[in-house]
């Protein structure tokens, strides 16, 4: 498939549904764009301590989601293609080695491990990289870790300084609400897992966690206007508290 077709491909599946769980086209978009090493990287070197929960919220999958949302959100805001590049290699590693404790330890650690992590992974792909993958200049390494910062949740003023921020951070979101109901509900479970840490505290915290997840998905500002459409054409806030209320029926005791 050519590259032109590779993109119309994309961009006629984007109008059926968010890209956002079509983790299984991540290699194409990469590919697409000369820069498959880097997800190499990210596979080889996911994290895998104790400590790490792969069925937490913040794990590779939520990268890759981050990834095709990012995608589909700059074509549809004709962003230049070396831009879309740079928010699509920012989503990637944006919390990448994630604590999963951003809750108790704050989101700037977090930001500060996967800005090492993306000049580590500049440093290792330079070595062994193919001389058909794009080669980035030192700006575009330097743009990707600012990119990375704006991801820092709560939000700062600086992200509605540049599309490749607003696109980012609408990606990281959208992420979440294009998944099919169980995925996403799944990823609800995958965050109070990282806030409570176990089963019981999960369902001792449930109602608490419903009432949050309400505010948030009331008070959630979207900065792009293709997130915007999307959130309404496909009723994302509706999904998402249908998904999160379910976990509110679930039994007093685990």
């Amino acid at each position: 498939m050519t590259d032109k077709k590779l993109e119309q491909h994309f961009i006629d599946l984007a109008k059926k549904y968010s890209l956002a769980h079509r983790i299984d086209l991540i290699d194409d978009v990469f590919r697409y764009f000369a820069i498959t090493p880097y997800l190499d990287y990210h596979k080889n070197h996911r994290k895998n301590t104790e400590n790490y929960i792969q069925e937490g919220y913040h794990n590779d999958q939520h990268d890759y989601r981050v990834c095709m949302a990012a995608f589909e959100i700059g074509l549809a805001s004709n962003l230049e293609h070396d831009k879309i590049r740079e928010v699509v290699l920012a989503a990637l590693f944006h919390d990448f080695h994630h604590n999963q404790k951003s809750v108790s330890t704050g989101d700037g650690v977090n930001i500060d491990v996967a800005k090492y992590q993306w000049m580590k992974a500049t440093e290792e792909v330079d070595k062994i990289k193919p001389l058909d993958t794009y080669d980035l200049t030192k700006k575009e390494i330097d743009k990707i870790i600012i990119l990375i910062g704006h991801t820092e949740y709560p939000r700062r003023p600086v992200v509605t300084k540049s599309i490749q921020s607003k696109i980012l951070c609408d990606a990281d979101i959208m992420g979440l609400y294009g998944l099919p109901v169980e995925d996403r509900m799944a990823q609800i479970y995958g965050l109070m897992l990282e806030r409570y840490g176990r089963a019981s505290s999960i369902y001792h915290n449930r109602k608490l966690f419903v009432a949050q997840q309400e505010q948030f998905i009331t008070g959630h500002r979207w900065y792009t206007r293709h997130a915007r459409l999307k959130a309404l054409t496909l009723n994302y806030i509706q999904l998402h508290r249908d998904a999160v209320k379910a976990l509110d029926r679930l039994p007093t005791k685990p």
